[in-house]
């Protein structure tokens, strides 16, 4: 796609882009599987949290959602896991769920580019809410892994303490 970027596309303080066609099926395709990512996280994350209460029941140590949500932000503290992957994977969905799909744009503005996920349409990108880079969903990926890591090595520990 961004092989056909030319000086035309690209957006500066003095002169507005022209949009880079391109294929319908790639892009929906493309707009499908990044709402797909968000999506499924989620659900996983969802899921991930019943498999820890159901866990911490069955040794006879049940927890309370306030309790899982200060372990699991110990975890990523002690790891040095930002936060901040969280909130953003839920303001993305959120967004997918109830207000529409997102359009594309490349940030070209760097020696690496970056697709945006743009929630409106818009020509000025200067307000960080108004998309989702897709390095952000790399981070978001990269946090939920860290996590989903330390959670199993916090069940593994309890299981063998039970036994």
């Amino acid at each position: 796609m961004a092989a056909n970027l030319t000086v035309e596309h690209r957006n500066t303080p003095d002169k507005e882009a022209f949009a880079l066609p391109i294929d319908n099926d790639r892009k929906y395709l493309v707009i499908a599987d990044l709402h797909s990512i968000l999506f499924e996280l989620n659900a996983c994350i969802d899921a991930m949290k019943g498999f820890m209460h159901a866990v911490h029941k069955h040794v006879g140590q049940p927890i309370t959602a306030t309790q899982r949500i200060r372990m699991i932000n110990s975890w990523m503290e002690a790891k040095g896991i930002n936060h901040g992957w969280f909130r953003q994977l839920d303001s993305a969905r959120n967004f997918v769920a109830h207000q529409g799909a997102f359009y594309l744009a490349f940030d070209t503005s760097a020696t690496q580019w970056d697709l945006l996920m743009v929630k409106q349409d818009i020509k000025v990108f200067d307000d960080p809410k108004t998309y989702v880079r897709f390095s952000d969903v790399e981070k978001i990926m990269a946090g939920f892994s860290a996590c989903r890591m330390a959670m199993q090595t916090h069940l593994i520990s309890l299981l063998d303490q039970a036994d």
